[in-house]
C-alpha cells in the first residue's frame, strides 16, 4: 500500500491528499504513477505535504467512497491530518488482459459532487505508459471538478472573431466565449484561415475569469523566390575543353619540333601530332558547346536566348548561331 500526501490543492484553496492503492504490486509502477500525478497536480497548483493514512485509514476512505456523499464519511479520518480533501488512485491489475486499470476518485469539504474517473492501461503496461494515464485520468478529474463547480474560465476574444480555439490541444469551440477550466497553466491555441496561429501559454487561478484577448495577423503570401540555376557544369565544360584545346595544340607543337631520327619528316608529323590534334579538337568543341550552354541558360531568364540561323543570298548560303542581347 502506498500512501502520499499533496496540500493546497488548486480545486478549492484547502490542504489535501493522495492516496494511491489497489491490487498492483510493482514498486515501480506504483512509483512511476505516484510521480505522474504529483506532477499533474503540481501543474494545478497543488504543494507537496507528507501526510500517511495507515492500513485501516485506507480501508476507511475506500469504503467512505461508495457512499453517495463520501466526505462526511472521510471527514473524522482526514480532518486530524489537517487534510481538507481527497484523491485516491487506484491501480488493479486485469486478470484477464493483463493491463492496469485505472480509478480516480476526489472529494472534498468543498466538493458538492465526487466524480470518478476510470482508465486503462493495455498490457504490455510500462512504467511510462502508466504515468501518462495516471496523469491523464488525474487531469480528467480535475476538469471535472472544475466544471462541476463553474468557477475558474478562460474567455477568449478575438478580431476578427469566429476562430477555433484549442485549449491544451482539446478543439473547445469558437472565440467570444468562456471556456471551464481548472487551475494551472494551459496552452491556447487560435486559429483562423487566412491568419497566423496564435499560441500562447496562461496561468488560471482558482475562481478567476482569465481573458484572453487576440487581434489576429494575416497571412501575406510572400512572392515566390526567382529561379536560380546551377552554371557549374557548363562552366567545367568551358574549362576542361579549353585546357584540353591549349594541352592538345601545345603537344602538338611541341611533338612536330622534336627530332626522331629513324622517321621521315613526313611519317613523324602524321603519325605524332594527330592524337595530339584530336584532343585539342576535342577540347574546343567541348568549350564552345559549353559556353553556348551557358549563354542559352542565362538568358532564358532575361527573355534572351539564342538559336540557330541560316540565311540565303545570291552570294551563296550562310549558316550559323543568333544570339539575343
Amino acid at each position: 500500500m502506498l500512501v502520499v500526501a499533496t496540500s493546497s490543492t488548486a480545486v478549492h484553496a484547502d490542504d489535501g491528499a493522495i492516496v494511491v492503492t489497489g491490487t498492483a504490486t510493482n514498486d515501480k509502477q506504483r512509483l512511476a504513477a505516484r510521480s505522474a500525478v504529483t506532477s499533474a497536480l503540481r501543474s494545478a497548483k497543488w504543494s507537496i505535504l507528507e501526510v500517511t493514512f495507515d492500513k485501516h485509514e485506507v480501508q476507511g476512505i475506500q469504503t467512505c467512497f461508495k457512499s453517495a456523499q463520501p466526505w462526511p464519511c472521510i471527514e473524522p479520518i482526514a480532518s486530524p491530518k489537517a487534510t481538507r480533501q481527497l484523491v485516491v488512485l487506484e491501480l488493479n491489475v486485469d486478470k484477464v488482459g493483463g493491463g492496469i486499470q485505472l480509478r480516480a476518485q476526489l472529494a472534498g469539504a468543498k466538493v458538492a459532487v465526487s466524480p470518478v474517473k476510470n482508465g486503462y492501461c493495455a498490457s504490455p503496461c510500462t512504467e511510462s505508459t502508466l504515468a501518462q494515464s495516471a496523469s491523464d485520468l488525474v487531469g480528467a478529474l480535475l476538469d471535472e471538478v472544475t466544471a462541476l463547480s463553474g468557477n475558474t474560465f478562460i474567455e477568449v476574444l478575438t478580431e476578427p472573431a469566429g476562430a477555433t480555439v484549442h485549449i491544451d490541444t482539446q478543439n473547445v469551440g469558437p472565440s467570444g466565449k468562456k471556456f471551464p477550466s481548472r487551475a494551472g497553466r494551459h496552452r491556447v491555441l487560435i486559429q483562423l484561415s487566412g491568419y497566423v496561429d496564435d499560441d500562447s501559454q496562461v496561468d488560471v487561478a482558482e475562481g478567476e475569469t482569465k481573458t484572453v484577448r487576440r487581434t489576429l495577423v494575416l497571412l501575406h503570401e510572400l512572392p515566390p523566390p526567382p529561379p536560380t540555376t546551377s552554371h557549374r557544369l557548363q562552366w567545367v565544360m568551358v574549362g576542361g575543353g579549353a585546357a584540353m584545346l591549349g594541352g592538345g595544340l601545345l603537344a602538338s607543337y611541341l611533338i612536330g619540333r622534336s627530332s626522331v631520327p629513324d622517321v621521315s619528316e613526313p611519317l613523324r608529323e602524321r603519325y605524332s601530332s594527330t592524337p595530339a590534334l584530336a584532343v585539342a579538337g576535342i577540347g574546343g568543341a567541348v568549350a564552345v558547346g559549353g559556353l553556348i550552354w551557358l549563354l542559352r541558360s542565362r538568358d532564358s531568364h532575361a527573355g534572351k536566348g539564342s538559336r540557330p540561323a541560316v540565311s540565303i543570298s545570291p552570294a551563296g548560303t550562310h549558316a550559323g548561331w543568333a544570339f539575343t542581347f
